[in-house]
């Protein structure tokens, strides 16, 4: 949510703030796996969440390079 919150008041406009978040959106997936979660509901919101933080950070790169590309 920090990266998030940076990203979004342009304090950087780097693309490593989306592609932290895409690690940390895999790490929550991954953890919930290797570290076992206390019920399936935790597990399955762990899973569901990671992938949609790695969904919006990989669809905030690519509006990224989008607005990059000089135009026509």
């Amino acid at each position: 949510m920090i990266a998030a919150l940076v990203r979004f008041h342009r304090a950087f406009r780097g693309d490593w703030l989306s592609y932290l978040r895409i690690v940390l959106g895999l790490w929550l997936i991954i953890a919930s796996f290797v570290l076992h979660d206390a019920t399936p509901q935790a597990h399955w919101n762990d899973v569901i969440v990671g992938v949609i933080v790695v969904a919006l950070a990989t669809w905030s790169i690519s509006l990224m390079r989008q607005s990059h590309l000089p135009s026509a």
